[in-house]
């Protein structure tokens, strides 16, 4: 299979050298050219994607191996649409400069390949079903959460791989830009909140959060993440509110209890309520099998020791004998 598209490849690649030397293209035809390459190799690369086994994984992993695909495909457009702009194939053939090897070899780090790959994957985004399935099964989309604008698309991207990066600033001048071109673009002010928040500008990053919120009210990523800026500003009860207001959206998210319980015991000596929550929290984890159940034991271990300096050792248990069994409750001490 590897070599039949190689040779595909290499076969279009001639036949893009010949094209040259035979005719004088308008910008008009190059640019028709560029659009049926950017169409085949984006073929390619859905082709690829279609193969991949990513249901259930983290969205990192789902994310790199969608990369991963596209990047094979990145060279060799690049070098098509080169050739496409020279203007007959004797110039390609005297140009001692052209650099070919560069172009193959690219650096995935090089801006002119950043260019190809997202103009590659926002063609993907809009005409790949695989790879919109494989990228947002587990996160839902309603009408604005993403843009229909290319530029912001491309410039949401950009800004996405910098936040992986950790370079937040260079990502949030990226998503200022796409804002600029689409400022209901809810997936964009979510992702500027969370730039805004792992710089510390925790006011910003509510600000943004809120922005999202107001275009989108369905939206949860917000909700959850402007309950942590909130925790980081010690305002603990705009923390539970905001975790509050995700369980209206997701009643049956265990992040929604675990959240509130560890913020009411840590902050708020409120343990009874802490307790209540973190056992619906680790209910949910065990339907789950979710490894953040250990998380949620181990603070029901920590109020269950406040909960005996203060002598209340059979409130705990009849709150944790309304949760689980009494084998469960022993386990859980």
């Amino acid at each position: 299979m590897h070599f039949r598209k190689t040779f595909i490849k290499s076969l279009i690649l001639f036949f893009c050298i010949c094209f040259i030397a035979l005719n004088s293209f308008s910008q008009t035809d190059k640019k028709q050219l560029k659009e049926s390459m950017l169409e085949y190799v984006s073929d390619l690369a859905c082709n690829s994607i279609k193969k991949l086994d990513l249901k259930d994984k983290p969205y990192g992993i789902v994310n790199e191996a969608i990369n991963d695909c596209i990047y094979k495909e990145v060279s060799f457009y690049r070098l098509t649409n080169i050739l496409i702009e020279k203007d007959s194939f004797l110039l390609f053939m005297n140009d001692s400069t052209f650099p070919v090897d560069h172009i193959i070899n690219a650096n995935v780090e090089e801006n002119e390949f950043l260019d190809y790959y997202f103009e590659i994957k926002s063609y993907l985004l809009e005409n790949c079903v695989s790879m919109r399935i494989n990228l947002y099964s587990n996160e839902e989309h309603h009408e604005q959460s993403l843009s229909k604008n290319k530029k912001a698309l491309k410039w949401y991207y950009k800004a996405i791989e910098l936040e992986n990066a950790n370079k937040y600033e260079e990502s949030i001048v990226l998503l200022k830009k796409a804002l600029k071109k689409d400022s209901i673009f809810a997936f964009a002010w979510d992702m500027l909140g969370l730039n805004y928040r792992k710089i510390g500008e925790y006011d910003k990053s509510i600000e943004a959060y809120e922005k999202s919120i107001s275009i989108d009210p369905k939206g949860k990523f917000p909700w959850q993440n402007m309950a942590i800026a909130y925790e980081y500003k010690k305002d603990y009860i705009g923390a539970v509110i905001c975790y509050k207001k995700l369980g209206e959206l997701d009643i049956i998210n265990p992040e929604v209890f675990y959240g509130i319980g560890r913020i009411t015991a840590f902050y708020m000596n409120d343990n009874e309520n802490a307790l209540e929550n973190i056992c619906i929290a680790l209910s949910l984890y065990n339907e789950a099998n979710s490894p953040e159940k250990k998380d949620a034991m181990d603070i029901i271990g920590y109020i269950h020791d406040e909960m005996k300096k203060e002598g209340k050792e059979a409130v705990y248990d009849k709150i944790l004998l309304k949760h689980f069994s009494k084998d469960n409750k022993n386990n859980n001490k």
